[in-house]
């Protein structure tokens, strides 16, 4: 079901990881699958998390740059 947002949760991406890693399909089949605006963020944040190796790791990252973008902000 696509969604109507472009807000996702840590808990979705990493969804949509995990199932892009496991089911060998491609990322346009990912998007489509899950509902992601287009294939490109899909790649993004597979890139991200093989980059940082772990959903830990991935859950840190994100965390962080949640919290540069706030400070920006500020």
């Amino acid at each position: 079901m696509p969604r109507k947002n472009n807000s996702y949760t840590i808990d979705f991406i990493l969804e949509v990881v995990q199932a892009y890693l496991a089911d060998n399909e491609s990322y346009i089949t990912i998007a489509k699958r899950f509902g992601v605006q287009n294939k490109t963020r899909a790649e993004r944040w597979v890139k991200k998390f093989k980059e940082v190796c772990t959903i830990e790791a991935s859950i840190v990252y994100h965390n962080h740059a949640l919290e540069r973008k706030v400070y920006r902000i500020h």
